[in-house]
């Protein structure tokens, strides 16, 4: 959902006056420390400003550091707003994006069960109709969800009701011919 590169941790001296003298890149240098590969580190900070890392290059060795805690800036040249984004599911809420895949699947089976009896018992193409309807609105209502709990409930029904569609159509597509 979000690649590394595309976010960074915003430091307590974006907003503190005292630094505001410090240049946006030495604010990044005294608050945010550095992989391995030269660039900041997306979920860490340091707890206290390095001061010292303006004048010696060097990282530093015994400096505490801690979880990103004022939340992320993200790189919005590609797209304006992800899913990852807009409830921060970077660092170690990144598993939370993941979780909603596995929901969606979860409910592909639970569907498959559903639609596969429901369909037996009142008849296939009323039960596409009610698979497309309901796929339709379950669709659009994630499309505006407004927290992560609603939006991974929605993905449940989402992969339920595209598990109806699916099964039904290719019944009806094999009975046809």
């Amino acid at each position: 959902m979000d690649s590394e590169g595309s976010r960074k941790c915003i430091s307590s001296l974006d907003a503190d006056e005292i630094f505001e003298n410090l240049t946006r890149e030495e604010r990044l240098t005294v608050s945010i420390p550095v992989q391995d590969d030269g660039t900041p580190a997306s979920c860490h900070m340091f707890s206290y400003p390095q001061f010292h890392l303006l004048t010696n290059s060097s990282s530093p060795s015994e400096v505490a550091v801690v979880q990103c805690q004022n939340g992320w800036e993200y790189d919005n040249s590609t797209f304006i707003s992800t899913l990852a984004t807009e409830w921060d599911l970077v660092c170690y809420k990144r598993a939370l994006s993941r979780l909603t895949t596995t929901i969606f699947f979860i409910g592909v089976m639970f569907g498959a069960a559903a639609f596969g009896s429901l369909s037996a018992m009142f008849g296939r193409k009323p039960m596409l109709l009610v698979s497309y309807v309901l796929e339709m609105g379950f669709g659009l209502c994630s499309a505006f969800s407004s927290s992560f709990i609603m939006f991974a409930v929605l993905r449940f029904f989402i992969g339920f009701t595209i598990t109806g569609s699916v099964i039904i159509s290719t019944i009806l597509n094999v009975e046809e011919h």
